[in-house]
């Protein structure tokens, strides 16, 4: 992937001025493009096209990127990395810049005011539910994700016929804010229904939904459906993890460095905490890159 299509890489500080250059980037990148389902890889992204291929006739396909975002799935895209998580090394967050989440909302409204080279598709999922306020719309998000979207979703969900027609599947998110009338239960329990790590578990319960209840349009109807299949499923075992001091973290990342020079922190940290053992991930990633960057 070439550096310059690193968030991480921009000049600029300010927001505003920080998206109009990642946007120039995008648009000039003369290197060879890809449709974004090819783009995007990971257990999450096989399911998606599993489940496109299996509902093409009648289930339209968006995607909700950090470095584009919204666009359809067949949409041609420059590689780059982009992230809204804060613990990532190509985060549009900047320290400085105001609050994570405000700055996450106004990163994908700049975003939605440019419109990629040949890309004609409605840029913001509100513009989406004004274009088909009759079909229902079916979200899958972390958290991470659906804080940058919140105002764009309650904006849709203000254009659809009812707000039944929205619905959100967002593991660990917490049952509050302005957002709850949408969200339906996405507990971790569901690991046993649908399998797979919990890092695919939206995709995996919306594939779920799509294969044992896509003709319903409403919330209510989708929400009763998971009560029914979350019903008898067993509780969450728990973890204690041992925590750790600092030498011995050290040894331990430098032990991973050694293995793979270019490892990133958070598969090290799931490595780290796959043994049993725990840290928090702010004090992780910044004891990493310490030692990664000496």
């Amino acid at each position: 992937m070439p550096d310059a299509l690193h968030v991480s890489n921009l000049k600029s500080k300010r927001l505003e001025s920080r998206v109009q250059e990642w946007a120039s980037k995008l648009d000039s990148y003369d290197g060879q493009r890809t449709c974004s389902r090819q783009l995007y890889a990971g257990d999450a992204w096989s399911i998606v096209k599993e489940m496109e291929a299996q509902h093409s006739s009648n289930v339209r396909w968006w995607v909700c990127s950090a470095g584009y975002g919204l666009v359809a799935l067949d949409t041609i895209l420059s590689p780059y990395a982009a992230t809204f998580s804060p613990c990532e090394d190509d985060t549009m967050i900047v320290d400085g810049q105001g609050a994570l989440g405000h700055q996450k909302r106004r990163w994908w409204r700049e975003l939605a005011q440019w419109r990629p080279a040949s890309y004609l598709g409605p840029r913001t999922i509100a513009d989406l539910a004004k274009q088909h306020p009759m079909d229902p719309i079916l979200i899958a998000a972390s958290t991470v994700y659906l804080e940058a979207l919140e105002q764009d979703i309650l904006e849709a969900r203000q254009q659809l016929h009812s707000t039944e027609h929205l619905s959100l599947l967002s593991a660990g998110f917490r049952p509050n804010g302005p957002l709850v009338e949408s969200l339906l239960p996405c507990s971790a329990r569901f690991q046993a229904r649908v399998g797979g790590a919990r890092q695919s578990l939206n995709v995996r319960l919306l594939r779920l939904i799509l294969t044992h209840h896509a003709d319903s349009k409403d919330k209510s109807s989708i929400e009763g459906f998971l009560a029914v299949e979350l019903n008898g499923l067993p509780e969450l075992p728990t973890y204690e993890r041992k925590p750790m001091s600092d030498e011995s973290l050290r040894a331990f990342i430098l032990d991973a460095l050694g293995d793979d020079p270019d490892a990133r922190h958070t598969p090290v940290l799931r490595k780290l905490r796959d043994r049993g053992m725990g840290c928090e991930q702010k004090r992780f990633r910044k004891l990493f890159h310490m030692i990664k960057e000496t």
